[in-house]
């Protein structure tokens, strides 16, 4: 063993390479570390899977993969999507996690210098959570979830990826029958390091993460085999081989790593001397016995951070030779540096700033563990803060390599999630719709070769573990030349909606004399964030004015389609005065961000006066939706806001017409035909056509949920209901206490009865809370207090058990009350429940294509004390057989039987549990909505 002395001497010429080191390395500014390590830590947010937690700051992400781990009966929501696509790959996670870790556990002042400490446990809190989760038993670890070859067949958004590819979502792991020993011993090493990480704040959860580690060293030790890689993760799980294959190299250096780091956590002597045992064994220069010391700190080598830990805390000669060999070699030896000074570990230029960064983090905690005294400090800790300030901006291209930091940074990075693709194509938009702050890209292979090209991954791709050296090492910068971090109120910025994300275009199909005819096709752009939806509507507002003066009533003119994507075309409804619209509701399935079928639905619908005549008595040009482009030849028509685009919340974009206050002569004209009549199995149309507006009903959509008319509230007659009043499609009108349906005219008011009110599709209905015990109408079992919009039916109401299906001809006639009393919450969707008091049990169709579906059953608590477990049940008569189902246990073959998992049995009062499945058709050509049945259903 060589005395130390003589490992600490410089040579003549180390002394002149230093001296040309130094003589070079003139900064061109001083960098707010500050800024550039907060920015770093929320990259990881942006990079999290399964449910979105209340410390995620990132307004353009929510709930993905909501499914992970249902194919084997283990939740693994959760964790961090590995880079630009959304595979979840345990082996560079959990390296990623360590090197995240080791900066908190040797410089948390840093952290909390710079108030980022609670930012930085939180996301190391996010991450371990998943690997509890992931390590099921002992000896059994999921390390991936995603095939990645599927994965990478999608570009788009992770919010939708389970609409497109849910197959994808397949969950492998390692166990005592097909081990995995790096990926065991490198999880044991995040979760040790994590658990240092949370002693000062959180000692019982460092402790549940120190259990894990102990058990996962355990496991990786159990099965370590003889030549350090036969038992290495990617030979069980194979599909990681095209992308993180572990066996290029030994796994000895994982066991070191995690031996030291459970050593720092606990104290015990016998995992340095485990670590001291594998050190031996982490292998060589080829044809040579010199230590490995030419690559770099990576998620498949530890070597050269063993090295550093051994050096900076044991000490012994041995282990500072190996580092300062390492070291030596990228700062002034024959390692590939560019002209500006960043080193090029991998020759190919794949992640130079990974290598880098995470080099860098290696020689300025070694330099630090030398002491400012020594005569090696300078070099070290001025090559690894020269790596740092290069990606952050000093280099020869005068540009930063940290998305949204210093100047001239890149944004169209490799990255699908920020990008925002609608359309499954790397290349719509052509510019990234967010700013993916803090992410470190790949990084040039030469000083000036750096080109932003999303498509180039190679320069352009970001990683989690790009990150994770990076951070560390700008956590040393910070605490020795500080620079504020931004103040909470800057960072991260508020981010509103585009205003592109939810739009319609529009085109004449044909027109004439006496009809106009519109293609309209609704797309969604969604991505703050994205969503798929089943609650879009559209409507397109007419002026009939010229139709009434011609003597026509609202029930002469006819609304019909010859081809839609839509789950239902309105009649006419009238919106004020003489402005009546179609509605045209798309609840058939989900329409989702995810490609140019998945994003857009069409519909074409006319609407024409009576053709037993031929008198031009038809003009579109007054019609408020109406606009002369809408002749263009372009696919998808012209993009307008005058056609209103609707969801659950409201109206999300286009522009509604003014409503009028006064009655309009031409309603009142036609009121005489309808008026009178009792039934509701008249037509829609006609009923609309007989609303009379007064000034006390005026109210906007947007104060309904709220408001109550005064005139109502006010009124001593007990022929009127005192405290409530009817959302007539919009519109607020009393509620009739004699009238037991239609419309009737009671103590001088219009007023509508309870059940014809009730009977309207959600979100129109009975509002407001009623000051009678209850309503005269024997028609009506009960009525709902609410401050939203009530959509209560009649007890003889029936739930709607299938899709409202498109037709070449849409009649203006209605069902009766019962059948058009049907809640249209999902209007692909079956539900039953026997009292207020019940629980819900809803089968909702999500997609259905030529051979097959996908569903979602939904069981809805809306008791006063919880569920502990439920089953329920359900056939089809068509044959349909169930091939795949996700978060319950579903066993049978017509009828099935599904009973909850694990960690969705209990359910609260007032909340839901729900399940996916997915099948194939039977003889029926539309898939079929089966009623759910089970005792929690009733």
């Amino acid at each position: 063993m060589k005395p130390l002395k003589s490992i600490f001497s410089l040579s003549l010429s180390a002394c002149t390479s230093l001296a040309l080191l130094s003589a070079s390395n003139t900064y061109a500014e001083t960098f707010n570390y500050g800024e550039a390590l907060q920015k770093s830590i929320y990259f990881y947010e942006a990079q999290q899977a399964g449910p979105k937690p209340a410390t995620n700051r990132v307004p353009w992400r929510a709930d993905a993969t909501p499914t992970d781990g249902s194919d084997v009966g283990v939740d693994l929501r959760g964790g961090w999507f590995d880079a630009g696509d959304h595979v979840k790959f345990g082996f560079p996670m959990a390296g990623a996690t360590t090197m995240l870790a080791w900066g908190v556990v040797d410089y948390r002042s840093a952290y909390a210098d710079s108030g980022q400490l609670t930012y930085i446990l939180n996301n190391l809190r996010f991450v371990n959570d998943y690997f509890i989760k992931a390590h099921s038993a002992p000896n059994e670890l999921y390390g991936q979830v995603g095939v990645g070859s599927q994965d990478h067949t999608f570009w788009g958004p992770a919010e939708v990826l389970h609409y497109k590819i849910p197959a994808s979502r397949v969950s492998m792991k390692i166990n005592l029958t097909c081990p995995g020993v790096d990926l065991a011993a490198e999880t044991a090493a995040a979760m040790a390091s994590s658990s240092i990480a949370f002693k000062p704040s959180d000692a019982t959860y460092a402790a549940t993460l120190l259990t894990h580690a102990k058990q996962l060293f355990d496991f990786a030790e159990a099965t370590k085999g003889t030549n350090g890689s036969e038992n290495g993760y990617s030979n069980c799980i194979k599909d990681s081989q095209a992308f993180y294959n572990s066996n290029y190299g030994v796994y000895w250096d994982e066991l070191a790593w995690g031996a030291i780091w459970l050593w720092r956590a606990t104290g015990d002597a016998s995992y340095l001397a485990k670590a001291k045992t594998y050190y031996d064994k982490m292998g060589t220069e080829n044809q040579s016995t010199t230590p490995v010391f030419k690559w770099a700190q990576s998620w498949n080598d530890k070597v050269y951070g063993v090295y550093a830990l051994m050096a900076g805390l044991v000490g012994d000669a041995r282990y500072h030779a190996d580092i300062q060999r390492h070291l030596d070699y990228w700062s002034v030896g024959a390692g590939k540096r560019t002209p500006g000074g960043i080193i090029v570990v991998d020759s190919s230029g794949w992640g130079v700033n990974r290598y880098a960064a995470n080099t860098a983090l290696l020689a300025l905690f070694y330099a630090d563990k030398l002491g400012t005294t020594n005569p090696l400090y300078s070099r070290y800790h001025d090559f690894g803060k020269k790596q740092i300030d290069y990606i952050l901006g000093d280099n020869p291209a005068n540009r930063s390599y940290v998305v949204g930091f210093g100047k001239d940074y890149p944004i169209n990075v490799h990255h699908r999630t920020s990008h925002g693709s609608w359309a499954d194509d790397m290349k719509t938009p052509a510019q990234q719709r967010h700013v993916l702050y803090g992410a470190v890209v790949g990084g040039p292979a030469a000083d000036t070769d750096y080109v932003e090209d999303r498509g180039n991954y190679v320069l352009n791709e970001v990683a989690t573990d790009y990150n994770a050296g990076f951070t560390s090492a700008t956590a040393i910068l910070f605490g020795q030349y500080g620079g504020p971090a931004l103040p909470d109120s800057q960072f991260p910025p508020a981010e509103s909606p585009k205003p592109d994300e939810y739009l319609v275009g529009a085109k004449v199909n044909s027109s004439g004399p006496r009809h106009i005819e519109i293609k309209a096709v609704i797309q969604n752009h969604s991505t703050t964030p994205a969503k798929g939806r089943t609650d879009l509507y559209i409507r397109y507002f007419y002026d009939l004015s010229e139709a009434f003066a011609a003597g026509y009533k609202v029930s002469d003119l006819s609304v019909t389609s010859g081809y839609s994507q839509a789950s239902d075309i309105s009649q006419l409804k009238q919106w004020s005065g003489s402005i009546y619209y179609v509605e045209i509701a798309f609840a058939k399935d989900v329409i989702f961000p995810g490609g140019q079928s998945e994003h857009r639905r069409e519909v074409q619908f006319r609407v024409s006066l009576p053709t037993t005549s031929t008198l031009a008595e038809w003009d579109n040009s007054n019609d408020p939706s109406w606009d002369p482009a809408y002749a263009t030849t372009e696919n998808y028509g012209l993009t307008t806001n005058k056609i209103a685009i609707y969801g659950s919340e409201g109206l999300i974009s286009g522009i509604e017409p003014a409503r009028n206050t006064s009655s309009a002569s031409s309603v009142s004209s036609s009121k005489s035909s309808v008026a009178s009549s009792s039934s509701v199995s008249s037509s829609k149309s006609s009923v609309a056509s007989s609303v009379a507006t007064s000034s006390s009903s005026s109210s906007s959509k947007s104060s309904v949920a709220s408001s109550s008319s005064s005139s109502v509230a006010s009124s001593s007659s007990s022929s009127v209901i005192s405290g409530q009043q009817c959302n007539w499609y919009g519109t607020l009108y009393p509620l009739c206490a004699t009238t037991t349906s239609g419309w009737g005219y009671e103590n001088g008011k219009s007023c509508i009865a309870a059940s014809t009110c009730a009977a309207q599709p959600a979100p129109y209905g009975i509002v407001g809370s009623s000051s009678s015990a209850a309503t005269s109408s024997s028609s009506v079992s009960s009525v709902k207090s609410s401050s939203s919009i009530a959509s209560s039916v009649s007890s003889s109401a029936k739930s709607s058990s299938s899709v409202v299906s498109s037709s070449s001809s849409f009649a203006s006639s209605t069902s009766s009350v019962a059948s058009s009393a049907s809640s249209k919450s999902s209007a692909a969707s079956s539900s039953s429940s026997s009292s207020a008091t019940a629980s819900k049990c809803q089968y909702i169709l999500s997609n259905e294509w030529n051979t097959g579906f996908t569903a979602t059953i939904r069981v809805t608590n809306n008791g006063t004390t919880a569920i502990n477990g439920w089953t329920i049940g359900w056939s089809y008569s068509d044959g349909s057989v169930v091939t795949s189902s996700w978060n319950a246990s579903v066993t049978g073959t017509n009828p099935y039987s599904a009973t909850n998992i694990s960690w969705n049995g209990t359910i609260q009062p007032g909340q839901s549990a729900e399940f996916g499945l997915q099948g194939n058709k039977g003889t029926s050509a539309n898939a079929q909505i089966p009623a759910v049945t089970g005792s929690v259903c009733n």
